[in-house]
């Protein structure tokens, strides 16, 4: 097999190659602060309190992880805000009906179905953001009741606020770079 090094410049246009402070650092830096603010909503709720060691760490490993994939990676289709909002809501909803399920259903059979439906769910509205099936994991490991959808819901929000303010400040390159195109294409005729 021939494999060679990817480097940035092979995946992001020159252009974005071309700016590793605005296209790198400041990314790096929304996607540190995005996770601690959202560290501070998990501790805020005490979330380990109300559903055990190790709840509010799954949780948190989700949301750094899609920090990540939204702030360094924001041109992947998972990136896209829908994607992400929709399956955060989708992980959050199908978490909370494993928790009033739980007393009806066999314990393994029902993280089989919820597990099952949720990634159906994620795939049939499009909304593929691989994190999130941690959160729905967490929800049916720890039994996360009501409490944990609004922690979910407010931290996804958090980071989707950011993500956005981000993509509207940082990355203004792509439509400087369409009008780059078009003083090109229109000085040549």
């Amino acid at each position: 097999m021939n494999f060679r090094k990817i480097e940035y410049r092979d995946i992001y246009p020159r252009k974005y190659a071309t700016h590793p402070i605005r296209n790198g650092l400041l990314p790096a830096l929304l996607a540190a602060i995005s996770i601690v603010v959202i560290m501070y909503v998990i501790k805020y709720f005490n979330f380990n309190f109300l559903y055990g060691n190790g709840s509010s760490e799954i949780i948190f490993a989700s949301f750094a992880s899609s920090a990540f994939i939204l702030f360094m990676m924001p041109r992947s289709r998972s990136a896209q805000p829908s994607k992400f909002l929709k399956s955060y809501f989708i992980a959050a909803g199908m978490g909370y009906l494993g928790f009033v399920l739980i007393p009806f259903v066999p314990e393994y059979l029902l993280f089989t179905l919820i597990l099952f439906f949720g990634i159906l769910l994620l795939i049939a509205t499009r909304s593929e953001h691989a994190p999130a099936m941690a959160i729905l994991f967490a929800f049916l490991l720890f039994k996360v009741g009501p409490l944990g959808v609004i922690v979910i819901i407010v931290s996804a929000f958090l980071l989707l606020f950011l993500r956005i303010g981000m993509e509207n400040s940082i990355f203004i390159l792509e439509g400087l770079e369409r009008k780059e195109k078009r003083k090109h294409m229109s000085k040549s005729r």
